[in-house]
Order: C-alpha cells, then structure tokens, then sequence
C-alpha cells in the first residue's frame, strides 16, 4: 500500500510577433488579327432539243421523229486566303517579406512524496485476502433562505426575429464565438464571418468566346494532312463547359452556405436569451452606466388603496389591496440608483442590479419593505389577562396586516366567539375573529392557539413587530398544517424515534453526553427546544436529503482462505514432522523426569556416563554410583 502525493507547478510565457508584407504586380497585353478571304465562282449551261409528227385517216398511221442537241459547260473557281497576326505581352512580379519574433520562457516546480507500507502474510498455509474499503461519508443536505436583497430589473433591447440576419452575425461574431452552445456551429460561424453572403466572379461573354475559338479552328483546318477529321466546334464546347461547370459549382457552395447559414441563425433565434446576455455582459461597464445615465426612474412611491379605506384607518399595502405609483418630480438618473458593481444577473430579457443603499432613495426601500415583508419573521407576543382560563400554545404571523401593531381580542361567552375592539363602533359592529378548522384564532393575520376554555371578558394582549431577521414563507406554511400537540399528546408525537430523527438533522438539539433523547428524561428548558425546533425540523426534512461522499479514509478488513495452500502430500509430511517432534518432547520430557528422581536420591552423577575413570584413593560414591532402574549399583570400574 502506497501513497503519492506530487505537487507540480508549471508557468510558461510566450510572446510572438508576426509581421507579413507581400506586393504583387502583373500585367498582360495581347493582340490578334484574324482575315478570311473566300471568292467562289461557277458556270453551267445545258441544250436539248425535241420534236415528233404524226398524221393519216383517222390516225391509223403514227411517224415519231425525235432529235436532241445537248450542250453543257460549267467552270468553277475557289480561292481562300487566311492571315493571322498574334502578339502577346505578359509581365509579373511579387515581392513577399514575413518576419517572426518569438520570445518563450518555461519555469517548472515540482515536489513529490510517496510513503508505503507492505502487508505480509507470516503464514505459509493459510492465505489471506486484503479487503480495502474507503470510507464514504453522508451529509443532510437541504435548503433553507439565506438573503432577500432589493434588486432594480433595467430590460435590455432585443432583436427582432427577421434583423437576426448574416451581418447581425458578424457583427457580433467574436461574443457568439465564446458562448456557442453547440460547438458544431463554429466552423458555419467563422465562414459567415469570413466571406460575403454573395460571392460571383465578372461575367463572361461565353458564347462570343466559343464562337473566337470555332473560327481559330476552322483556320487551323488548311493543315490538316489526313488521318482522323479534326474536331472542329471541339475548342468552342470547352469554353462553354468550363463556364457551366464554375456557375455550377458556385451555385452549389452557395446553398451548401445558406443552407449551414440557415441553421446556425436558427440556433441562434431559439436561444436569443443566451446569447444576448453574453453580448450584454461584454459592453464595457462605463459605456453602460453613460447609457443608463440617459435614463430616468422614479425614486419615490405611494400606495393607492383599490377598495375604499375604512373609516378612521390609514392604508397598509400589507391589508388593502393596491398598487404604488410613483410621485411626480422624484425621478433620478438609473445609475445614481443601481449598484454599480453588478449586474448580478439576469432574468429574461432584464439585466438584474442591486438597490444603491444611498438615504436619498429612502422612499423606494420604504415601499420595497411591504414586498419583503413575505420574507421578513415578524415578532408575537400574546398575554392572557388574569384568569382569562386560557393558556397560549402557540403564536406567529403568517399574514400580517401591518409592520407594527397592537391588537386586544376579548371573549363574549353570550355570543362564544372574540371580538376585536374598534374605537368608534359599538360592540355589536366589532369585528368577529374567525375560527380556523383547526381550533385556532386568526387575529388579522396572526395565528393563536389556545389551551382551556375561555372565561367571559378573558382579553388577549398581543404585540406584533418586524424584524431584521428572515422567514422561509414555507416555515409559516408548516406551522399552519402542522401545529404545536397539545401537553397531553406531546409524549406521543415527539417519540424516541422522532427525537433521533430530529438529532440527526439538528445536531444541536443533541445532548452533550452523547445519549439518545427521551421525552420523560428531558427537564422543561429541554421541552421548550423540541417545540421551538419541531417546526423547522419538518421543513428541513422535507426539503432536505441524505447524500453520500467519498472520503479519503480507508478501512483494511482481512479474511483468512478456507482452504490451506499446501499440496496434500506437502501437509502429510508436515504432518509427520510435527508427530516426530511430540515424541521426541515425550521422551526429553521422560528423560528429565528420570534425572530428577536421581537428584532427589542424591546422585549426581551423570546417567549417560557409562564409565568413570578416578584418579586416587577416595571415591566419591554420590558421583560415580548411579542407580539404574532395578535399583542395582554399578561399582566403579
């Protein structure tokens, strides 16, 4: 197993310059004179004369006599005279001088380390097979509102369907070149860009050469000496054919070209957004603000209630319906309101700029404030009046009528419903707060529900205020669908199941030991954070998802083969070797055995020694008498 990292850096410079300069210059005379003469006479005269008799009684008898005189002469004369005169002068000459500079410099850095480590398998019997996993990682993922910025939406001009055209093209040929969607239109592009629509070479008077080149070839015909008959209309067919054959060549690349043209304008209409966004975007930002400077935008607004305003009240774009129009005389140059860093984007056919934070535009972020106000979390509080009977469980404003306010709903057993107090009106004409089919009041765009049975005069003291803080629209929308349970169903819903699953996608809520969430174990401070987090836990889980990474972490398994490695004949002799040792370890093992039982005797001599030679008189009987088996004592030898 091994691991390389190489970090390599590489910079290269390169500068070329290429100066190319080419003269050409021809000129070409020529002069020809053709002259036929032809003079033909001819003369023929021919005689004959006839004459015939008859007579007799009634033309019994017939004489005939005939006679003729013929007399023909004919004389002809031919003369032919041909004179031709050609006189050609041709002149070129081309100069041509390329010069090239190229300047290149390359500098490299490099820096590699590689560390390994071997696995090795100690047995020789028994195989091992390395099994290496990498690690995979999931994550939740899921989307929540970040930022809600006032932007100004300037539209940009569009083209026509028809001014899309070769030269609309080419005029904006090098920003189409760079976002081409389908990179098989580049070679149709540049050929737009690089050749008129129409290309023609100067007419010729086809039929007046063919006729110069038949006459040439009737002149030629005095040489002819025999053999095959010359061909003489041969000269004037080749002109015509080289010229039918350039007219058709021409006309086809010229369909080949409005046919690919065709497309690629085509293309270019389909995903006009595309491309004139790209054409926008590369307009050099002062040209841009100069541009917009010529346009004037209002800066304040005014709201205009459609229906008629209750009496006593001011309009609220937040509970009328309405509309903002601008107030006369409070117009400003476009770019003293956009930010001049941008565009951000774009939406269609509008270029997409932030509001300039500038105190003179203070009008028109006050009336952009009632369109944020989707997106804005708006502040509740609602107090019971003592001994109201009631207890609130859950507050918010998912439509709130205004930024700031202050409502006093009161209960009327007689009537069982609450009544919002208005100054002015008798109590009969106090509004009624409606009832939603999930038990909850809808206190002018504020949601309470509420715990307990009301007492008769039981007041609610609710405060609603605006924030600086954001609110997906969704969340109001889950807290509509899905409200608070009440105390005796809470250890129902927020299950242990529902508490892991609510760990797993806010970690927060998690304990700090580590431990699975269980709703009896949880103190009243760890109760509050379940129900504060519930409704947002339902958004992230259904907006949310598990995706899996990789990482770079590995884990090594091992798992050792079923079947030895050995040949059968090879384990047998191992076998037999391993049998060989267990009883030479018997015997040592019967072998030490003996040698103790003597030194427990007090002998202690040596059992292998079969003979002891001593030299003098004394004889240590403990060192040379050995016992053997029968209990018999070898004397000394």
């Amino acid at each position: 197993m091994s691991v390389k990292v190489t970090s390599r850096v590489k910079m290269a410079n390169s500068s070329e310059q290429t100066t190319s300069f080419e003269s050409s210059t021809e000129s070409s005379k020529s002069s020809k004179d053709t002259s036929d003469v032809v003079k033909e006479a001819a003369d023929k005269v021919n005689r004959h004369v006839e004459a015939e008799a008859s007579g007799g009684k009634l033309n019994v008898w017939n004489v005939r006599v005939s006679g003729g005189i013929a007399d023909e002469t004919a004389h002809s004369s031919k003369d032919t005279k041909t004179h031709l005169n050609e006189k050609m002068q041709k002149t070129a000459s081309r100069m041509k001088v390329d010069s090239k500079v190229v300047v290149s410099s390359e500098s490299e850095d490099g820096f590699e380390q590689t560390s390994a480590s071997e696995l090795t398998n100690p047995n020789d019997e028994i195989a091992v097979t390395y099994l290496y996993h990498r690690l995979q990682q999931r994550f939740w993922v899921s989307a929540e509102i970040d930022a809600v910025e006032s932007v100004v939406l300037v539209p940009e001009p569009l083209p026509d369907w028809d001014a899309i055209d070769e030269q609309w093209v080419r005029d904006h040929g090098e920003i189409l070149a760079g976002a081409l969607l389908d990179p098989s239109y580049a070679p149709t592009l540049e050929l737009l860009r690089s050749e008129p629509a129409n290309l023609s070479y100067e007419p010729t008077n086809v039929f007046t050469d063919a006729a110069n080149a038949g006459i040439n070839a009737v002149g030629a015909y005095k040489g002819f000496q025999g053999g095959f008959m010359p061909d003489l209309l041969g000269s004037a067919q080749q002109h015509y054919e080289r010229d039918y054959e350039r007219r058709n060549e021409l006309r086809m690349s010229q369909e080949r070209r409005a046919h690919r043209g065709d497309a690629l304008l085509g293309h270019i209409r389909r995903n006009i957004l595309h491309y004139m966004r790209a054409i926008w975007s590369s307009e050099d930002p002062d040209q841009r603000l100069q541009r917009y400077a010529r346009m004037r935008v209002p800066t304040s607004w005014t709201f205009v209630p459609r229906s008629p305003i209750p009496s006593g009240g001011s309009p609220s774009p937040l509970e009328l319906d309405g509309l903002f129009v601008p107030v006369a005389g409070s117009a400003r140059r476009l770019s003293d309101v956009i930010d001049p860093i941008g565009p951000v984007g774009y939406l269609f056919n509008c270029a997409v700029w932030r509001l300039r934070e500038d105190p003179r535009l203070a009008g028109m972020h006050q009336a952009l404030a009632y369109l944020r106000a989707a997106y804005t979390r708006f502040a509740v509080s609602v107090t019971p009046s003592q001994g109201a009977g009631v207890t609130v469980r859950q507050a918010f404003a998912y439509a709130p009528r205004r930024l700031e306010a202050d409502y006093a709903p009161v209960y009327r057993a007689s009537r069982k419903c609450w009544l919002i107090p208005v100054t002015g009106l008798a109590e009969a004409d106090w509004p009624v707060v409606p009832i939603t089919p999930q038990g909850s009041l809808d206190v002018l765009g504020v949601h309470v529900l509420l715990d307990g049975q009301p007492a008769d005069g039981a007041t609610l003291a609710m405060h609603l205020r605006v924030t600086d803080e954001l609110q997906d629209p969704h969340l109001r929308l889950v807290q509509l669908l899905h409200p608070l349970p009440a105390l005796a169903d809470e250890p129902a819903v927020f299950s242990d199941a529902m508490l892991a699953e609510m760990t797993t996608v806010l970690p927060d809520l998690a304990g700090s030991d580590g431990k699975l969430l269980s709703w009896p174990s949880l103190d009243t401070l760890g109760r509050q954070r379940i129900r504060d987090a519930y409704h947002r836990f339902l958004v992230l889980r259904d907006t949310g998802r598990l995706v899996t990474l990789d990482t770079d972490n590995l884990v090594l398994e091992l798992e050792p083969s079923r079947s030895p490695m050995l040949e059968q004949f090879k384990r047998l002799h191992r076998y037999v070797d391993v049998m060989k040792e267990y009883e030479e370890y018997q015997r040592r093992t019967l072998e030490s055995e003996r040698r103790r039982k003597l030194l427990d005797k007090g002998t202690l001599g040596d059992p292998e020694i079969e003979r002891v030679l001593v030299a003098g008189t004394s004889i240590p009987a403990d060192l040379v008498a050995v016992a053997d088996d029968l209990g018999a004592v070898n004397g000394p030898s």
